[in-house]
């Protein structure tokens, strides 16, 4: 068999100048993105445990955001007066993650607000930055230079990691340190070295900390560094097995020091508990037994528990038009197909293809598959959860079709035809990217019908993410003296846009003191309406209040503001 590699060649001086540029444009656009998005959902509990983190009382819960974003960006909070749950009494008492968050925004005075944001948010480029580089690295590996730069741009310049990589989230963090362990396990597979092994260890520790669903590469690794003695000596030999018992024994420790060893073995009172935890999957007890005897880091035990209790919840999602109580598993490839550009689709399928016929000819390596099916697995795997919030969620099977489509370029490429194909491929993509910017959270392809048509397909953090106040507000500076009101979904505060007079609430129907009895609202004629989209399918209400916003649903907004919040103007009462 024939690997796919080309191997490696010296690094020219031309392309260390672009690929530089390329990552200054890119990290350029990013920064602006840190200062205009809105505040997201959940960027404020992880900027207070961040702070917290660096303060060593890093307690809130659930404590499901492993520590890497926290040590990466946790001393910005600094920079600000930025209140701690012990400033804001009874709420700090609590220690939940949610009511921590918002009281500290309520305590922040509204100027200072988005600075802060800024600030925290611009030490998070480090990730999509590096996975960039990182992606250039691998497909110059097994492609030609100008391919492997093309790569880079496509994964710096891809509308949803850009807009996800600005924001003070772990989904780059996860995606950059899942793409990091499968390149060192392939550097692996083609020289055994300990350094290689090394490299091994400190990716599966940074995916671990990154986030929850990477626990698995911590299996992953030994095994990785098993199967290739096995593959090439037949058997199991002293060294391979002291290799692999390293690799775990570093990853643990670098983990064990990302979480301040903040460690504790479980006691049997803890087990008892998980035991008897009807909300546990049946395995999750036998395997805790594990941990009588291995110290766990306190807060990422904490959220694991929390994460696989969630699990025995319904979580509805909005999908394909219809809310699925349970999810769908064809989410993420639903939303893959209409949130990923039409460029990296089309080529991607090519590059598939390609890996298809390699296969049928017996022209892999087993070292390939080390590239082939990460990428796959991941969707799978995520598929198999019902927490479907959205397609940020399978980001780090990003730069893994990025992988495909560099070969799919690189086999183009030797024709004419192929050429123009390519040519034509990249312009749709860059005409898709700068038509999105700055609202590339709420991008979708032009297949799809563009974002104009996204609620169709999808809503949550597809969509809306709490992040079009601010683009609510510059409308409401263009058309002075309208009567507004707003329903709005997210953590950002809408004192710090609006007075209540200029823009009084409909407050969403979450439960029933909010709903007041109310299952339908009746917009009143004169009025003009911005609404969240992901409010008006009714996917986080219970079903009696599904209705609540179906006068909306019958009506075309006037604008969409951003993409992210529509726009309605109520000329007559429907009935």
């Amino acid at each position: 068999m024939e690997s796919l590699s080309r191997g490696n060649t010296p690094v020219q001086p031309w392309e260390r100048i672009a690929l530089g540029l390329l990552l200054v444009l890119s990290c350029a656009l990013m920064a602006y993105l840190c200062w205009r998005t809105g505040i997201t959902v959940d960027e404020p509990g992880h900027l207070v445990g961040g702070r917290l983190y660096w303060e060593g009382a890093d307690t809130l819960k659930p404590g499901d955001m492993p520590p890497l974003i926290k040590i990466v960006g946790g001393w910005a909070p600094y920079l600000f007066d930025l209140p701690l749950p012990d400033d804001l009494g009874h709420v700090g008492d609590k220690r939940r993650e949610w009511e921590v968050a918002l009281a500290m925004l309520e305590r922040i005075r509204a100027a200072r607000i988005q600075p802060g944001m800024f600030w925290g948010r611009l030490p998070m480029l480090v990730f999509p930055l590096l996975t960039s580089g990182l992606v250039w690295l691998w497909a110059r590996r097994m492609t030609s230079p100008p391919v492997a730069l093309i790569a880079a741009a496509l994964f710096a310049f891809e509308p949803t990691a850009m807009a996800h990589g600005a924001l003070f989230k772990n989904d780059l963090a996860a995606t950059f340190s899942y793409f990091l362990f499968w390149f060192a396990a392939w550097r692996y597979w083609k020289r055994p070295t300990w350094r290689a092994a090394g490299l091994i260890a400190l990716a599966a520790a940074l995916a671990m900390i990154a986030k929850l669903s990477m626990l698995y590469v911590f299996g992953v690794a030994p095994a990785v560094v098993l199967a290739k003695h096995l593959a090439a000596e037949r058997r199991l030999r002293w060294r391979a097995l002291a290799v692999a018992a390293s690799v775990c024994a570093v990853t643990y420790g670098l983990m064990l020091c990302a979480a301040q060893f903040d460690v504790h073995r479980l006691s049997p009172d803890e087990l008892t508990a998980l035991d008897r935890d009807p909300t546990l999957p049946a395995w999750f007890a036998p395997v805790a037994r594990a941990f009588t005897v291995v110290p766990v880091p306190s807060q990422m035990w904490q959220g694991t528990v929390s994460l696989m209790s969630g699990f025995a919840y319904e979580n509805p999602v909005y999908f394909w038009g219809e809310i699925r109580p349970h999810g769908h598993p064809l989410y993420f490839l639903g939303a893959l197909l209409v949130k990923s550009p039409v460029t990296l689709l089309a080529l991607g399928v090519v590059g598939i293809g390609m890996i298809g016929w390699a296969a049928w000819r017996r022209r892999l390596e087993w070292e390939d598959l080390l590239w082939i099916l990460p990428g796959p697995l991941y969707i799978f795997l995520a598929s198999r959860v019902p927490v479907q919030l959205g397609v940020r969620l399978v980001l780090p099977a990003l730069p893994f079709g990025i992988l495909f489509v560099a070969h799919a370029i690189e086999r183009l490429r030797t024709s004419r035809a192929g050429r123009a194909a390519v040519a034509a491929g990249l312009l749709l993509f860059i005409f898709e990217a700068s038509r999105i910017y700055p609202y590339g959270l709420s991008f979708f392809n032009v297949a799809s019908g563009g974002p104009n048509a996204g609620f169709r397909y999808l809503a949550d953090s597809n969509l809306d993410w709490g992040q079009g106040l601010g683009e609510v507000r510059r409308w409401y500076d263009r058309h002075p003296g309208v009567k507004l009101r707003l329903s709005y979904f997210g953590a950002d505060q809408i004192r710090r846009y609006f007075p209540y007079e200029e823009a009084p609430r409909i407050p969403p129907p979450w439960n029933d003191q909010l709903a007041k009895g109310v299952t339908r609202f009746m917009p009143e004629p004169g009025t003009w309406y911005a609404i969240s989209p992901n409010l008006l399918p009714g996917q986080f209400f219970a079903p009696k209040y599904r209705d609540f916003y179906a006068e909306f649903r019958q009506m075309q907004p006037v604008e969409r503001l951003g993409y992210a919040m529509f726009l309605y103007r109520a000329e007559s009462p429907r009935r």
